[in-house]
């Protein structure tokens, strides 16, 4: 596999692209091109966050620490309502993500396992283009953080199938971790189905806020809470209504926010 100087080689490459193409597009403007760079710099060594004692799933996890709390209370607005709420709030979800969340994921992960894979890829880059949301903000920052997180995770994975094969003696000579990571299922079953089950939850929501620009707390909104999804979803958001809100099918719950919609969505 590619050492971790050429993943942060290949990351820079991914992210200098991205940021490049969303400039020349016209998604994003300068000051913020070098944001979509780092999401497809730091991209670049998320897929080794499985390896348990590598320098990636302490870079990652210490970023996840600081992100995404902080990123949680900039959508949860009622969690921001007092100064100690959002305190106690960014202080909990700190702690959980650096402690109990990273003891199980190293316990349930394993090296080379789904994490290296294209359906990872496009998880990653969902993620990327769902977490970039704002309400003010322009579609096109979101599309360029999705695909500077997407090509940044799968430049990680093409320069482990190319440190795979060896050029340097007179024959090429396929190593056995050639095809281990560029892979559609990993070794572990129950893994592949659960990611494969997340990338069929995170495609409609990625949809919905492409076709109408709606975020997804507003599509769960409307979804959820106002049983106003598509009939292949109901079975779905029918399940959510009765168990976490309580709420009988076909019965409208909260009143929907209102839509607001930023500069160039």
């Amino acid at each position: 596999m590619a050492n971790f100087n050429a993943h942060l080689t290949g990351g820079a490459i991914a992210g200098i692209t991205a940021a490049g193409g969303a400039l020349a597009m016209g998604w994003v403007k300068p000051l913020p091109a070098l944001a979509v760079a780092a999401v497809g710099f730091v991209a670049a060594l998320a897929p080794d966050v499985d390896h348990d004692h590598g320098r990636p799933i302490r870079y990652v996890f210490g970023l996840a620490t600081l992100l995404l709390p902080s990123a949680t209370l900039y959508r949860v607005a009622p969690l921001t309502e007092t100064t100690q709420l959002a305190v106690g709030s960014w202080v909990i979800m700190a702690l959980a993500v650096a402690f109990p969340i990273r003891w199980v994921f190293t316990k349930m992960t394993v090296h080379r396992g789904i994490f290296h894979s294209v359906p990872a890829t496009l998880i990653f880059g969902c993620l990327m283009f769902l977490v970039a949301a704002r309400r003010e903000a322009a579609l096109g920052m979101q599309l360029a953080v999705g695909v500077a997180g997407a090509l940044g995770y799968f430049a990680h994975l093409l320069l482990d199938e190319l440190w795979a094969v060896d050029f340097n003696g007179r024959k090429v000579r396929v190593k056995k971790s050639f095809g281990t990571a560029i892979q559609l299922w990993g070794v572990s079953a129950p893994s592949s189905l659960l990611a494969y089950g997340l990338l069929l939850a995170l495609a409609p929501l990625v949809y919905q806020n492409l076709k109408d620009g709606e975020l997804t707390e507003q599509t769960y909104d409307r979804w959820v809470l106002r049983d106003q999804a598509p009939e292949s979803m109901r079975p779905i958001t029918r399940t959510l209504r009765r168990k976490i809100h309580r709420l009988p099918d076909n019965v409208k719950g909260a009143p929907q926010a209102p839509k607001k919609v930023g500069p160039g969505r």
